[in-house]
């Protein structure tokens, strides 16, 4: 049982007993927790912060050594896939292995893999934290395709307040222990380059989980305000779920716009849940509304045209 405010869990306790009452069923006392600020839940662990990457599983990769054999290959990939709904563009990351893993060549550790090995370890240095979506909430969706490759994330867009920065006053000289203001950017979207023939719009959070602040918001004023500075709360970005797919066969032929839509499609298959409670909207250069629109259309496009109708999506 979870709560954002501390004065609804006694009452949402109470309907939970109650419900059990009702069903007659009993509760292990010795797995029952109460009053925790955090905790581990399926694998993840839960805070106010919001949903972080389990450390034994990042430790498990970071431990790893450079593989000898198939098998190591296997249980890398295989941490990965644990961690997949933390990893940006996680196929393009794992392509480097899965080269190593197909049939009829003999198993060699080239310097590609090892430099994937080596980024990887760097991107789980500080994982990104996600959010769970308030309900009704409208969800961003950033999309990008490469030759090899489609890569999705779901974002909440919200308001956060802005802790007020306090003006302390020291002597001229005086030595502090405080570091000094480094460079103020905005919640940047993108953790690295994208491949040569990368499209889309796909701007990924990245591996820190605390966005930076405004520079409005960290600068102090020196006369009266501007009703930017003077603001409260700041706009910012947070990641619920990254998605990454490898092409295979047939859609690794697919147009650039084709692939782009299939993205959507395996978002909102694997994301079903959020799709369906939740108005998506589809950041994107590309006319891709138009195109599952148009009348006109054949083949594939009718198909995926069909299975998103369902959904509320909104193209920007």
């Amino acid at each position: 049982v979870k709560t954002r405010r501390s004065d609804s869990i006694l009452p949402d306790l109470g309907a939970i007993f109650q419900s059990l009452r009702e069903h007659k069923m009993m509760l292990n006392p010795e797995k029952c927790v109460f009053g925790v600020s955090a905790g581990k839940l399926l694998g993840f662990l839960v805070s106010h912060r919001g949903i972080e990457a389990n450390p034994e599983k990042i430790r498990a990769i970071d431990s790893m050594k450079p593989p000898t054999r198939i098998k190591h290959v296997q249980r890398l990939t295989g941490s990965m896939a644990a961690l997949s709904r933390f990893i940006s563009r996680l196929g393009e990351r794992a392509l480097p292995f899965f080269r190593l893993l197909r049939g009829g060549q003999a198993f060699q550790w080239d310097d590609r893999a090892e430099e994937a090995l080596q980024e990887l370890k760097r991107y789980l240095s500080s994982p990104p934290v996600l959010v769970a979506p308030a309900p009704g909430e409208p969800l961003l969706l950033y999309i990008a395709a490469t030759t090899s490759v489609v890569s999705m994330v779901l974002v909440a867009e919200r308001d956060e307040p802005v802790s007020p920065r306090v003006d302390v006053t020291r002597d001229p000289g005086q030595s502090s222990n405080c570091p000094e203001d480094g460079p103020v950017g905005t919640l940047a979207m993108s953790d690295r380059s994208p491949e040569p023939g990368a499209s889309g719009d796909l701007s990924l959070p990245p591996g820190d989980p605390e966005p930076s602040v405004p520079a409005e918001a960290a600068t102090p004023p020196t006369s009266d305000p501007a009703p930017e500075e003077r603001r409260s709360t700041r706009r910012v970005q947070r990641p619920v779920y990254f998605v990454s797919e490898v092409l295979r066969d047939a859609p690794r032929r697919y147009p650039e716009i084709q692939k782009l839509l299939y993205a959507i499609l395996i978002a909102s298959r694997k994301l079903r849940h959020y799709f369906q409670a939740h108005k998506v909207r589809v950041a994107t250069a590309f006319p891709l509304g138009a195109v599952l629109r148009n009348r006109h259309a054949t083949g594939r496009i009718v198909k995926w045209a069909a299975e998103l109708a369902e959904f509320e999506l909104e193209f920007l």
